[in-house]
């Protein structure tokens, strides 16, 4: 009877390991990484073989658990017999932690062992490559926004006064709820939100139903000009091979402020992979992500042009840009600079941000890394950066492992140029280019510009005084917008900085003329993200000179307009 018994939790205790088994390897076969990984660590207990090991770092590797990932390889590679394709594996491992030279001896050892494979040498030349990278902008400031959780949150833009950006963070419960098989977490959603004052974010709310899916990944944002969204999304139908491909789609606002239902953009095939679109100004060009045919390998990054309401066959930008590995995240500023994220040119690990520009025949140059401290030996995409490239968002796994959100102050005035001897400074109208805020060179500052018309006074006081409005002109003048785009950097990074308008009329009449001016200047700077309770405007009657301001005030950039007289 004994026997029986024994026998039969023998049995059990076989079909109970069989079945985790089973479901550990149908998980990563799945790519269902976070998943199978608590699965994987119960077999790694019962069977410490290369074979359970093995899985468990590639999982631990493909959800940016490095540190986990580097303790299996090193194990691994202390054994006779493992798979050379592991030799890889842990070279980016350690690469992905910053020990260049470790990684170098383990790309070098797998290229003697598959010599006709020069995708571990040029790691391997990376890993030298890296002490050789400059920074592209000369002088940055940044810092993780308060808007991160412990989820990922990456790829932000900004349009229309918000912050837009994807995020798998939890929200809510609902019954008919799943989990990201890769990540565990909640799918992917795209949420808004908008910079209450220095330090404070207004509450991230995801946008709806028509834009997010409850079960489906969707992210990248992207707007034009007009407010056509495009964005990434798992399509509704399976591709044969059962897996739900992520494809680009398209909504834009209604008059009612709703979203229109999205739409699935026409060259986007079910067996295929396209993501990441970042569209141009214009709402005419479209730069995204894909593994369709006709590429370098792994990822690369096409184009399309849109002619009415379609779109053209995609584009492969080419070898300048794409190379066997991946190339994603794009974003095209209006300059014409193409940014994006790539594994395979040399980098400091994981994905890099790299710069590209045409030439004057209209091809791509070589890449530019951007170097420190915008790129670190993490995952460092999706790169955005305003009008005048002063102000940069970008998203990075440096901190935690989990993707994150930096926000960046840029001195415009210093681009790198050992890089790239075409950079040119930024100008205005042909003049030495501003500078950003720096109290410990204002007099220097004073001393140089104040022939735009920009003086300094008290403590950290700017003074702009505004060029002379055309006669009923309403718009600010070319000139101003341009002091104000140097200018406005300055309020992201400043503690209390405060924009005060001031606009001085000298008749009844032209009283509300001073005030359309004030609020054209106040529409503009909002429109550079700046919070509404940092801009504040007075009207100023000249006939009541007695009661004329002084400016004396420290921490504001005070902006005057002066009056319009009759001829």
């Amino acid at each position: 009877m004994k026997r029986i018994i024994y026998i039969f939790i023998f049995t059990a205790l076989t079909f109970s390991v069989f079945g985790q088994s089973r479901k550990a390897l149908n998980l990563y076969k799945e790519k269902r990484f976070a998943q199978a990984i608590p699965y994987l660590e119960k077999m790694v207990k019962k069977d410490p073989s290369t074979k359970w090991k093995s899985k468990l770092a590639e999982s631990y590797r493909r959800t940016n658990q490095l540190q986990k990932a580097e303790v299996l390889y090193s194990q691994i590679v202390q054994r006779k017999h493992f798979s050379n394709r592991i030799m890889m594996r842990y070279g980016e491992v350690l690469m992905g932690l910053g020990r260049y030279e470790e990684a170098k001896t383990w790309f070098l050892k797998y290229a003697e062992k598959y010599p006709k494979d020069n995708t571990a040498l040029l790691k391997a030349e990376a890993c030298d490559y890296v002490k050789t990278i400059k920074p592209y902008f000369s002088k940055v400031d940044f810092f993780k926004v308060p808007i991160n959780t412990d989820a990922d949150d990456s790829n932000p833009i900004m349009h229309d006064g918000k912050i837009y950006f994807s995020s798998d963070r939890k929200k809510g419960f609902n019954v008919l709820k799943k989990k990201s098989g890769w990540t565990g977490r909640d799918f992917m959603r795209i949420y808004s939100t908008e910079r209450l004052d220095d330090t404070t974010f207004a509450e991230a709310k995801p946008l709806p139903s028509r834009i997010n899916n409850l079960n489906k990944n969707t992210g990248k944002p992207s707007f034009a000009q007009n407010g056509d969204l495009y964005f990434t999304r798992n399509t509704n139908k399976a591709s044969k091979d059962g897996t739900y491909k992520l494809h680009i789609y398209h909504s834009r606002l209604t008059p009612n402020g709703g979203w229109e239902k999205s739409k699935e953009l026409s060259f986007c095939q079910l067996s295929i992979n396209y993501l990441h679109p970042a569209i141009s100004k214009d709402g005419k060009t479209l730069y995204f992500a894909s593994n369709r045919k006709g590429g370098e390998g792994g990822m690369d990054i096409f184009v399309s042009e849109k002619h009415g309401d379609n779109w053209s066959i995609p584009v492969n930008l080419g070898s300048k840009i794409n190379t066997p590995d991946h190339e994603a995240f794009p974003f095209i500023h209006p300059s014409g600079k193409l940014f994006f994220s790539s594994k395979g040119h040399n980098g400091l690990g994981g994905f890099d941000i790299f710069v590209s520009e045409k030439d004057d025949r209209g091809y791509w140059q070589k890449p530019i890394n951007l170097g420190a401290p915008i790129n670190s030996s993490g995952d460092d995409i999706g790169f955005y950066a305003d009008t005048t490239m002063s102000l940069v968002l970008f998203t990075s796994t440096r901190a935690s492992g989990n993707d994150d959100i930096y926000m960046c102050q840029v001195d415009t005035t210093h681009f790198s140029l050992a890089q790239n001897d075409t950079l040119q400074e930024k100008t205005l109208e042909n003049e030495e280019p501003l500078a950003i805020l720096d109290t410990a060179q204002m007099a220097t500052y004073q001393q140089k510009y104040e022939e735009f018309g920009i003086q300094l006074m008290g403590g950290d006081t700017i003074l702009l005084a505004a060029p002379t409005y055309e006669e009923e002109e309403i718009n600010i003048p070319t000139f101003l917008a341009g002091q104000l785009d140097q200018l406005v950097p300055a309020m992201y990074f400043s503690d209390g900085l405060l924009f005060d308008i001031n606009t001085f009329y000298d008749t009844k009449e032209h009283q509300e003329l001073a005030q359309q001016r004030a609020d054209a200047i106040k529409n503009y700077l909002i429109g550079k993200y700046i919070p509404q309770g940092k801009i504040d405007t007075k009207l100023w009657a000249m006939e009541s000179s007695d009661k004329l301001p002084i400016f004396a005030e420290t921490k504001k950039i005070v902006i005057l307009v002066t009056p319009t007289t009759n001829q």
